[in-house]
């Protein structure tokens, strides 16, 4: 959950510096993002569980990335649109999307560490 909380909080503190108001179009976005930054988490924690290492330079990443950026190309349209409170929701988006990626392709493998010291661990318990 601490990437996912780390997103919430760059994402609302990036609102706050470019003044984007959170108003209630905003707000039906909020599950969305949450939706989108626990998936893209699973996948790095799942990878990290099965014994996978060096994730960022992995096809994983890249899947994460090129979906992200598949995932941006619709909330950018949502953000080009002429209605105020759609292109809110979809500058909102951008910015979570931004912040999640970050978390996802800095943040998460760092906070997992390698899986080789996971498995050292695990069998000097056993």
């Amino acid at each position: 959950m601490a990437p996912i909380v780390l997103t919430g909080f760059l994402t609302l503190g990036s609102c706050v510096l470019i003044g984007q108001p959170l108003n209630f179009a905003n707000i039906i976005a909020l599950p969305l993002l949450f939706g989108i930054g626990v998936a893209s988490h699973i996948y790095f924690v799942m990878s990290w569980r099965s014994g996978g290492s060096h994730l960022l330079t992995s096809s994983l990443a890249r899947g994460v990335f090129f979906s992200a950026l598949a995932t941006a190309t619709g909330f950018g349209s949502l953000w080009a649109s002429s209605h105020p409170g759609t292109a809110s929701i979809g500058k909102l988006l951008m910015i979570s999307l931004v912040w999640t990626l970050a978390s996802a392709l800095l943040f998460q493998p760092a906070l997992m560490g390698s899986a080789s010291l996971k498995n050292e661990t695990a069998e000097t318990t056993s």
